[in-house]
């Protein structure tokens, strides 16, 4: 019987860009604080998800009150938040921010987008590697399933930070392939049909300013083949296996996240001399 490891579908990009701090939080399960853009993230998620819950039910909850759920998260975590993570946010700053760009999504871009599923809890999937001997056990939580105008489901997922809608107004999709990718499998396995419109990212911009504080979506295809490789060339999932077989997890150290901020064996890690 061949050795399975489980991955969430979320940490396959962290694994990319460093697979010694991906084995440390995913496989050994050491932990950091979440910093302050972690946390901004979530609140953003959380009060999105009740705006979009309750028009996806017809509850008719306001944009405001749907903000609560926002300003819980942030007042109220359910983990410890290193705010000194980053020097550029404090609580405040954080709230204040984050409250712009829930208005934003609700206004901009939830109307544009009639959701199916949020926040959905998509299961697990197995796949197994031969070459490996390994058996790579996905699970996943997905931000959105939406229905587009032909009638095609599609994957929408949502994503904050400084970086992540440009001045031009344009989203970086870029390195978010391996989580699209292991959301629209999951989707499909969980629901019995394929996924034919376009994977998406909806991005909130957190600037500071008014300017910076930007929402947009930007659309990627056929982000099954990041994860799971076209013909004789592998994917991740291959790419995983094998270095979970032979324990060949080496470190980046030109990873913007190369830090002891954010990785858990970042003063033991050997590859970053």
């Amino acid at each position: 019987m061949s050795e399975i490891i489980t991955v969430r579908a979320s940490s396959f990009a962290d694994f990319a860009d460093c697979p010694a701090r991906w084995h440390a939080k995913h496989i050994e399960g050491k932990r950091m604080p979440s910093g302050p853009a972690a946390i901004i993230g979530k609140a953003i998620h959380a009060g999105t998800a009740a705006f979009d819950t309750s028009t996806m039910n017809g509850d008719g909850l306001s944009i405001d009150d749907a903000a609560g759920a926002l300003v819980d998260t942030l007042n109220k975590p359910d983990e410890e938040v290193d705010w000194s993570a980053d020097d550029k946010w404090t609580p405040r700053e954080a709230e204040s921010v984050s409250l712009v760009l829930h208005s934003k999504y609700c206004r901009e871009i939830a109307p544009k987008r009639r959701y199916v599923e949020v926040e959905a809890d998509l299961g697990s999937v197995e796949i197994a590697v031969d070459t490996a001997g390994v058996t790579v056990c996905i699970t996943g939580h997905t931000d959105r399933v939406r229905v587009d105008d032909a009638g095609r489901e599609g994957i929408s997922d949502i994503k904050s930070g400084g970086r992540i809608v440009s001045t031009e107004g344009k989203v970086e999709t870029k390195g978010h392939a391996y989580q699209l990718a292991a959301y629209s499998l999951l989707r499909q396995v969980s629901s019995g049909k394929p996924l034919t419109a376009p994977a998406e990212i909806i991005g909130l911009n957190t600037g500071k300013t008014t300017v910076a504080q930007r929402v947009a979506v930007g659309q990627t295809n056929n982000v099954e083949s990041t994860l799971l490789g076209v013909g004789e060339k592998p994917g991740l999932i291959q790419a995983m296996a094998h270095a979970a077989r032979d324990g060949m997890f080496f470190g980046n150290p030109k990873s913007m996240l190369c830090n002891e901020k954010y990785c858990p064996v970042y003063k033991t890690c050997n590859f970053r001399r």
